[in-house]
């Protein structure tokens, strides 16, 4: 079984007469645990798992333009006079959807990313419940619909790459780009009301600015994307497509830079795994979600 506990609930949980802390302190780091419980503490979680993805973006454009500049940058449409036009940057799609290798490190980051990704939109599916009035739950299943469905639209444009199955890739990152956007509203939104009337702690009212910040970033820069992309569509200018790269690559890590807010939210909550935790406990009143 899988749970979340706060540092102090975990030593409520774990400190009886059988396990005590190894010191006197008694921190969280000193507190023995039984051999089948290990413990994650989700701001070191997070770290990790967001890690994979921007890991796997940086090593993709890069391995691509150092494997075949020409190839990464190549656009097929030709300008008025019927001369090619050049471009000095690749998007995350011809970076993953034209070489192997990258398309592979992707990929493979991406889906063991997905998992704990789910886990963290059902942290927060309770986190918003716990703390926002009864009439906007249905506000709060929204946000985390939405945040299911940019997990699966990114899983599918990496797994299926545009040159595999066009159709499907775009469907995919339509999926992806109007969900993200709509979770991080919903997101903000549900946070902003908590925050009415409540005590706000320093690392909550960060993360809620922070949020904020790329929200507005993300929406301006997915206007200017679509905007710069149908202008190279259409008129085929030099340095049009690069420009285009360079905002997709803006969008990409604010979106990362938005769930690394989780870090904040979370802090203090440290994620436990119990491999031999029965299914019906009787000491579950603190736990915030379990798998």
């Amino acid at each position: 079984m899988i749970y979340t506990l706060t540092e102090e609930d975990l030593k409520e949980e774990f400190l009886d007469d059988s396990f005590h802390p190894s010191s006197s302190s008694g921190s969280l780091r000193s507190l023995r645990l039984p051999w089948h419980v290990f413990r994650i503490p989700f701001r070191h979680a997070i770290r990790v798992v967001l890690a994979l993805p921007l890991g796997a973006f940086i090593f993709a454009i890069l391995w691509a333009m150092y494997t075949d500049y020409d190839r990464a940058v190549n656009v097929l449409c030709a300008n008025e006079d019927g001369r090619k036009i050049r471009n000095y940057l690749p998007s995350l799609s011809a970076a993953i959807g034209d070489f192997p290798v990258s398309r592979a490190v992707w990929t493979t980051c991406v889906v063991l990313h997905a998992p704990p990704r789910f886990l963290f939109g059902s942290m927060y599916l309770q986190y918003f419940e716990s703390i926002v009035p009864s009439s906007m739950q249905s506000w709060v299943f929204a946000a985390w619909i939405s945040s299911v469905l940019e997990l699966l639209g990114l899983v599918g444009l990496s797994i299926i790459t545009s040159g595999q199955n066009l159709p499907f890739h775009a469907f995919c990152f339509a999926i992806f780009l109007i969900f993200s956007e709509l979770y991080m509203l919903l997101q903000c939104y549900l946070q902003s009301k908590m925050t009415k009337g409540q005590a706000v702690t320093g690392v909550e009212a960060k993360s809620l600015k922070i949020k904020k910040c790329l929200t507005k970033l993300i929406i301006v820069c997915t206007v200017m994307l679509f905007i710069v992309y149908f202008r190279h569509e259409a008129k085929c200018e030099q340095g049009m497509y690069t420009i285009f790269a360079f905002i997709e690559y803006v969008v990409i890590l604010a979106n990362m830079g938005f769930h690394v807010c989780a870090y904040w939210d979370f802090y203090d909550r440290v994620i436990v795994i119990d491999i031999l935790r029965p299914l019906m406990s009787p000491n579950t009143k603190n736990l915030s979600w379990d798998f």
